[in-house]
């Protein structure tokens, strides 16, 4: 399975208010803004249906079917989604399935969808961006920013991963930072549609004490960026800070390796066009953040898959930026 990043991205409403929003990221448009989820499925031609197919073994020169035992696949090509096999039990969850479930976010006008990514055919998020007279979070230098609710489903899992964050899919390494990311919602497949009638006079009470869950969720991670952007760091302590970070303390020698990746987060972090100029804690994590997603310069280690792998949980990347977060909300 080749995992290349396919990105389809919906309009705005209108010209672009907040930085950020003007940049147009690589990949395609739809021909028109749309307001729901479905729609805009349907337009980046990802509505499709995930199916359970019969796998097939050889046997005195036949093929057979695997009693029990199948493959997943795409339900308009046919395309194999997953390489695991699954059981009888399992139920396939596609991203048809999972509007269904966050329909009522863009009924009520809460948010709208921004993009559709997949990265190889295994691997798919669905983001939703807030309307930005709700939740626009100023992270200083001018900036503006929106929190994203990104739906990630990984094919095989049997459950769509809900996240919440600032960080939007305009690239693989974004979307690796977006995919391995913890998870604050879970979505899974109902198995009968009586399941799904019995609970649908639920669902809205439900979805409004999510949507509330969330508005807390968005209120503590504006808290966070406010925290770190008004946490002042000397340039001797954004050194003592970023070496403490990467394991200087005790040790007896430090290597080459380190010393740049030091080098590299603090340049990163006085980076003029981010932050307020490597003079806080936002500063700081930025520079943190961009090691773990773009890698050192000319660096053979830091691939594009092993950068991917990284941000998965537990990977280093995952838990260099835990390590930074915690180092920043024990100053602040």
């Amino acid at each position: 399975m080749k995992n290349t990043l396919e990105s389809f991205y919906n309009p705005t409403r209108t010209e672009a208010t907040i930085k950020g929003r003007k940049y147009n990221p690589k990949g395609n448009f739809a021909d028109r803004y749309h307001s729901a989820i479905g729609s805009f499925l349907v337009e980046a031609k990802r509505d499709y249906t995930i199916r359970k197919a019969p796998d097939q073994y050889g046997w005195a020169g036949e093929s057979r079917e695997a009693k029990g035992r199948y493959h997943l696949v795409r339900g308009d090509t046919g395309e194999r989604v997953s390489v695991q096999t699954v059981s009888d039990q399992y139920a396939p969850l596609s991203l048809a399935d999972v509007a269904g479930h966050l329909e009522t976010f863009t009924e009520q006008g809460w948010v709208e969808p921004d993009g559709v990514h997949g990265n190889g055919p295994s691997k798919e998020i669905l983001q939703l961006r807030f309307r930005d007279d709700l939740s626009q979070v100023d992270t200083g230098g001018g900036d503006q920013v929106l929190p994203y609710i990104s739906v990630c489903l990984q094919h095989g899992t049997g459950l769509a991963t809900g996240k919440l964050g600032f960080i939007r899919v305009i690239c693989r390494n974004t979307f690796g930072s977006v995919m391995g990311s913890e998870a604050d919602f879970e979505i899974r497949h109902s198995k009968s549609i009586g399941e799904a009638d019995d609970i649908a006079a639920e669902r809205f009470g439900e979805q409004v004490a999510s949507w509330e869950k969330l508005r807390r969720q968005i209120s503590a991670l504006s808290e966070r960026i406010e925290a770190f952007r008004s946490l002042t760091l000397t340039p001797a302590k954004m050194k003592d800070l970023t070496e403490t970070l990467l394991g200087f303390s005790g040790a007896e020698k430090i290597s080459t390796q380190k010393e740049n990746q030091r080098d590299f987060i603090l340049s990163k972090a006085q980076d003029l066009n981010i932050g307020t100029r490597g003079q806080t804690g936002y500063d700081f994590y930025n520079g943190v953040t961009f090691l773990t997603t773009h890698g050192m310069p000319n660096s053979k280690r830091d691939s594009q898959a092993l950068l991917l792998a990284s941000q998965e949980i537990g990977g280093q990347g995952f838990e260099l930026e835990a390590k930074a977060r915690d180092l920043l909300l024990a100053l602040a």
